[in-house]
């Protein structure tokens, strides 16, 4: 390519360099060996308060520094920590604005020269090429970790610093929009939760509540046992030619308690059903099925509905009503119909189950249109990353 030159990590532009980490940072520095306390003379960073969303200040817990020793410790504004070992090993944080605090033993901290942009180095350590470098030292490290020798070792392609900076830019911008999305995910999940609470309690109409055995619950609604309801049996076992994802020929989904796990070639139940997790993790998770699918017996289903109903009202009931906490706790988690069928619930008129789970569909169409934003953003960051980070999408000459 014409602009471009072969280097030891691949092609890059032809104006570009290649520096080792080492020459453009000062010498990596493992963290302090301590334990962590609910008071001390600084916060603590561990590999664990790292998380997708960053560090949460806060819940940062501290230690004991000696005075002697703090200052070598403590994190400035543009500091760059690398999880050295563990199942985490290789991840990066940006230190922006940070508390006084040290970084522990498990973390090697980076600080970039003055004549190098330290973000820029951060985000190319979030890039393929250099997970590949990682995975690859990891598997030749005894203990399958990095260290500062590996770390320093690190090619890195690097534009002027003016470009470093406008790529920062962009991908700043996009994380921002990554943020929002998140944001407005957790915001509307919490406004559910709440809606839930008051509806599945109070009902729309604004009724006078009677005290019944479960409760005040509105006058004009009843107080059902669930086998009242439902005739619940358990799936079968998953059929074996399950696919994680649908052919041509296996498009019929196969549900356990955690919704969707895989298609088959086979039909089990051909209307939609409401079922329920039985056992593990997901025991008394509810989901309402397509109109054709496989039901594992890892959950429970309603095969039978033996009063005028809003199957949808119910999977929106269950998911609020927790039926884990009735579960058989004796090994992992177990619900069954013997235990299920006699649990009171409230049981509203239909016309009012249905403008209730419309409410709670319009939240969630919400919540999926910016599930699904997210997923366009993230996918974009990953794509322009890759490519900004390697000169094949150039913005020297852009005013960000």
């Amino acid at each position: 390519m014409e602009n471009f030159k072969e280097t030891e990590i691949g092609l890059i532009p032809q104006d570009w360099k290649i520096n080792t980490l080492g020459e453009i940072s000062l010498k990596p520095q493992y963290g302090f060996t301590d334990s962590a306390s609910k008071e001390g003379n600084a916060k603590f960073l561990r590999i664990t308060d790292i998380t997708e969303n960053g560090v949460n200040w806060e819940n940062v817990p501290y230690c004991y520094c000696p005075e002697e020793k703090i200052e070598a410790y403590l994190l400035q504004d543009d500091d760059i920590v690398i999880a050295r070992i563990g199942a985490t090993t290789g991840k990066s944080y940006l230190i922006k604005n940070p508390p006084k605090c040290v970084f522990a033993s498990y973390l090697i901290r980076l600080r970039i020269k003055e004549d190098f942009n330290s973000a820029f180095v951060y985000y190319y350590l979030n890039t393929e090429c250099y997970w590949r470098y990682i995975n690859s030292n990891k598997e030749n490290n005894l203990k399958g970790g990095v260290n500062a020798p590996i770390l320093k070792s690190l090619l890195i392609p690097l534009p002027s610093l003016n470009e470093q900076v406008n790529i920062v830019n962009i991908l700043f911008a996009i994380q921002d929009s990554i943020h929002l999305q998140i944001r407005y995910i957790e915001t509307l999940q919490e406004l559910k939760k709440a809606l839930m609470q008051k509806l599945f309690t109070e009902g729309l109409n604004g009724e006078t509540l009677k005290e019944t055995e479960i409760g005040k619950i509105p006058e004009s609604w009843e107080v059902v046992t669930v086998s009242e309801l439902f005739k619940f049996t358990s799936g079968k076992t998953k059929p074996s030619n399950t696919t994680k994802i649908a052919t041509d020929i296996n498009n019929i989904p196969v549900y356990g308690g955690n919704g969707v796990l895989g298609f088959t070639d086979s039909i089990l139940c051909n209307s939609k059903m409401l079922i329920l997790g039985r056992v593990g993790e997901y025991c008394g998770c509810s989901h309402l099925t397509e109109e054709l699918s496989w039901i594992t017996d890892n959950a429970l289903y309603a095969k039978e509905i033996k009063k005028e109903l809003d199957l949808e009202y119910f999977k929106y009931f269950f998911e609020y009503f927790d039926l884990n906490r009735y579960s058989n706790k004796m090994g992992q988690p177990l619900i069954t119909q013997g235990i299920i069928n006699q649990i009171n619930i409230p049981y509203p008129s239909k016309s009012e189950q249905y403008n209730i789970r419309v409410m709670l569909n319009n939240i969630d169409s919400k919540i999926n249109l910016h599930k699904l934003k997210l997923e366009t953003v993230q996918s974009l960051f990953s794509s322009f990353l890759n490519q900004l980070m390697t000169g094949k999408i150039r913005v020297k000459n852009l005013e960000i």
